[in-house]
């Protein structure tokens, strides 16, 4: 419900027997003369209702209201007090000039609620329609909100609508400038992106130039360790060639030294059964401590053969006493066997693990004790090994159409180190 009343005293009647005043103090004011003026908001015989909130609003209007049909405007809070805080009023920003004073409470005084509002050196901004609002529950606990309305101005209406319009423009003005000022900050926020962008740019081409750099000299040094390697191993290559020639001619001379030595009768005799079947050497090889030589027989033998073949040219069965020996041997015959061929080694072997009927070896110490009279010890691959060469002991008197066996010279390389 509103009221507007040309008066200095404005009186909302309401019902439960309550009042809400609104009181302008002095009714005219007069810019550059009045130097002070009040407005007062008050809730008469509220003894019958919980008063809630109570607050003073002017109404500001827009640039449109300077025309001669005004248009709606809206209410701008001065002041406010509620029941949470009763005897401390709220100041919105912007009027901070203005005095507050107020109370709110539950029971007849001789103040009752109210709010008062002092304005000291009025000025045109000061001039319109001010709103008195008051909340309150009422006896059927509903939520019921009034307002009264109070006109501050001049004593001459011409005077108070031009002063309106010269303060309207004035704030258009500076809206404007601050628009303006607003813009200029948005093109100077614009620029500065724009800036470090461009920096960005600058720094991503440097870091692409630089990553580009950094690659190429990578690859330059990558092939230079290339051709380094290829290098060292073509001097590996020819070291090796040359150890080769040495242990073939010093193999040899023994060879020819052993056939031509006085051998016991027994061994004499194997020797020459050895040259009359011509074994075949399958494959020669060296390691760091050893020369290898694998040799085929050239008829049915069995694994005893193989020790007396081998110290019948001066050598002896290998003995791959260690992990290295028989990697280093395993790599290199497994290319040169296939599955079920044998390959006679020595009894002494440093690993066992039975994987089943086979008798596989592949970890773990076999002491002597663990053979069984008349076994030996060879390398062979299957398939239940996936094809990777293995060692197993097999009867040494069992003949076998394809024998080989493994002769080993430790002499030769030492020479050769020496």
């Amino acid at each position: 419900m509103r009221a507007l009343v040309a008066a200095s005293t404005f009186i909302l009647l309401i019902h439960y027997g309550l009042c809400l005043e609104i009181t302008v103090t002095p009714e005219v004011i007069e810019l550059g003369i009045t130097q002070s003026f009040a407005i007062n908001c008050a809730l008469v015989d509220a003894e019958e209702v919980q008063v809630v909130n109570m607050s003073v609003s002017r109404q500001v209007f827009g640039w449109n209201d300077l025309a001669v049909n005004q248009q709606s405007s809206e209410s701008e809070l001065i002041a406010s007090i509620d029941y949470l805080q009763p005897n401390t009023p709220y100041v919105a920003p912007g009027f901070e000039s203005i005095t507050v004073q107020g109370q709110i409470t539950a029971f007849e005084s001789e103040m009752g609620s109210y709010i008062d509002l002092g304005f000291l050196s009025p000025s045109i901004e000061d001039l319109g329609t001010y709103s008195c609002q008051a909340t309150v529950i009422g006896e059927k606990n509903l939520l019921e909100s009034f307002t009264i309305m109070a006109q501050v101005s001049t004593s001459n209406p011409m005077v108070d609508r031009l002063l309106s319009a010269v303060s309207k423009l004035k704030s258009k003005v500076l809206g404007f400038n601050s628009s303006l000022a607003e813009l200029a900050g948005q093109v100077q926020e614009s620029k500065a992106r724009e800036a470090m962008k461009e920096k960005e740019l600058q720094q991503a081409k440097a870091a692409k130039e630089l990553a580009k750099e950094q690659a190429e000299r990578k690859l330059e040094l990558a092939e230079e360790r290339s051709e380094r390697r290829i290098e060292e191993l073509l001097a590996s290559i020819s070291t090796v060639l040359k150890n080769l020639n040495y242990s073939v001619s010093s193999l040899e001379q023994r060879f020819g030294e052993l056939v031509a030595a006085e051998v016991g009768e027994e061994n004499e005799t194997e020797a020459e059964d050895f040259i009359e079947a011509a074994d075949q050497i399958q494959d020669y090889f060296s390691t760091a401590n050893s020369s290898y030589f694998l040799i085929k027989s050239s008829m049915v033998r069995d694994a005893d053969w193989a020790q007396v073949a081998c110290e019948s040219i001066g050598l002896s069965l290998a003995a791959l006493d260690d992990e290295q020996a028989f990697q280093e041997v395993a790599s290199r015959i497994g290319p040169k066997i296939k599955e079920g061929t044998h390959v006679v080694v020595s009894r002494q072997r440093w690993t066992y693990t039975d994987y089943g009927e086979d008798g596989l070896v592949s970890s773990g110490y076999i002491p002597t004790s663990d053979f069984t009279s008349g076994e030996c010890v060879v390398l062979s691959k299957n398939t239940l090994n996936q094809g990777n060469v293995y060692m197993k002991v097999v009867p040494c008197s069992t003949p076998r159409s394809e024998l080989f066996y493994l002769c080993e010279d430790t002499q030769s390389v030492n020479s050769t180190a020496t």
